[in-house]
């Protein structure tokens, strides 16, 4: 991949703190009012979106591969909840572990940014 000029970078930085920020308002709502399949089919089309921009920057590749982790963890755990009706301990941790996983990634697009 050839570098990116500064102007390109900052606002491929901008555009997946953006769509970071988009998916994480959304995903607050499906985890705190339970499983929504039509919810969840946007978080679906907005965390593809986080994934394009993701790409687009190689500098965060680390913390994405954390952020993709985390979801895959995150999904799990309420794909189990919306299956029964118990209670699920683990959830405020998965989402939490998720909510910190894009909180890096963010912190690293706007360092790569200001580079």
């Amino acid at each position: 991949m050839l570098p990116q000029p500064g102007n390109e970078r900052s606002a491929a930085a901008l555009r997946l703190v953006a769509a970071a920020d988009a998916y994480a308002q959304n995903l607050e709502l499906l985890v705190a009012g339970g499983y929504d399949p039509e919810l969840y089919a946007l978080l679906s089309r907005q965390f593809q979106q986080v994934l394009v921009c993701a790409h687009a920057l190689p500098e965060v590749s680390l913390a994405w591969i954390a952020v993709l982790v985390s979801r895959a963890e995150l999904t799990q755990c309420l794909w189990r909840l919306s299956r029964s009706s118990g209670p699920a301990p683990e959830l405020a941790e998965r989402y939490a572990t998720h909510k910190a996983a894009l909180a890096k990634m963010k912190k690293s697009a706007e360092n790569s940014a200001g580079a």
